[in-house]
């Protein structure tokens, strides 16, 4: 392979590689939580990811704060909402084998930490589609709107056995199927360690941020590429000889070890030392080319 060849992999490697180390430096400065709008619907369905603890109290809700930004329809007013993204993918359906059923139960007699929650009656969700969410678990209208009680809480539509207590699993072909928390599961998975941000891909949250690191990525990149372009092109030659041959005031008798003769030479010598920094550039188109496609992600995904 030539020597030349070789140069441009080195250089196109070394700048995706500083590339990918701003990209990530701007995901890991991401602190895991999403501002956007919200419809009544929406606002009910994250409300509703909450826990209660055996002392009654409600915990580990995904709705960090929230104001209401519109109020004209009283019925389905716009929130302006701040939520915990790995909280905010509340309950799921998770398919375990018998095996792991009775170590999940063993878990939680051991713990005193509740993994299992009630199973939702599906019949009674209105949402079309939404048969298999485990976050519809109260009763609601067809757009998901919860139907709040008189005191304005929630009304469960759990499944339950024929003395009326709620059922916590199911028996299949595979073993169980249960309803947990995501976060609470993830944790139990492995070992107590909290999910990162790679556990929560499809959040549009995310592709945001990673939207937002390929943008640097090419600000940074395709900066000083074009910069660079612009001065190796003769761009700023004549700023440069005109600085210098200011310092060979101060430099009195000794001009020729500092500058050539005239503006003409020293282009001239300035030519054949020039080196090509498209490979910045070119790196740095890529790095815009990704974050478009993260930001129409992103806009899917709301």
């Amino acid at each position: 392979m030539k020597k030349r060849t070789v140069t441009r992999i080195v250089q196109y490697v070394s700048a995706a590689v500083i590339g990918l180390g701003i990209v990530a430096s701007v995901i890991a400065a991401w602190d895991g939580t999403e501002v956007r709008t919200a419809d009544r619907s929406k606002f009910d369905y994250f409300s509703g990811m909450t826990v209660t603890d055996s002392d009654g109290k409600v915990t580990g809700g995904a709705l960090l704060n929230w104001s209401v930004l519109d109020s004209s329809d009283p019925d389905n007013p716009v929130y302006y909402v701040n939520i915990d993204v790995y909280a905010a993918k509340g309950f799921t359906y998770e398919t375990v084998s018998a095996s792991e059923y009775d170590a999940i139960s063993e878990y939680q007699e051991q713990t005193g930490k509740q993994l299992m929650y009630p199973l939702v009656d599906r019949s009674r969700i209105a949402v079309n589609g939404a048969e298999n969410d485990a976050n519809l678990w109260f009763a609601h209208t067809s757009d998901g709107r919860a139907i709040y009680n008189a005191d304005g809480s929630f009304t469960p539509i759990y499944l339950t056995d024929s003395d009326g207590g709620y059922v916590y699993s199911e028996q299949c072909e595979e073993g169980y199927v249960i309803r947990v928390r995501w976060l609470d599961y993830y944790e139990y998975l492995h070992s107590g360690r909290a999910p990162g941000v790679f556990s929560v891909i499809g959040s549009s949250r995310l592709y945001a941020v990673a939207s937002d690191g390929c943008f640097a990525a090419f600000a940074v990149l395709g900066g000083i590429g074009l910069l660079s372009v612009a001065a190796a092109g003769g761009t700023f030659d004549m700023l440069v000889y005109g600085v210098r041959s200011l310092l060979t005031v101060f430099r009195s008798g000794r001009k020729e070890q500092y500058i050539e003769k005239d503006f003409y030479e020293y282009r001239k010598v300035r030519a054949g030392k020039r080196v090509s920094f498209w490979f910045l550039v070119i790196t740095g188109a890529v790095f815009f080319l990704l974050a478009l496609v993260f930001t129409m992600l992103y806009r899917s995904a709301l």
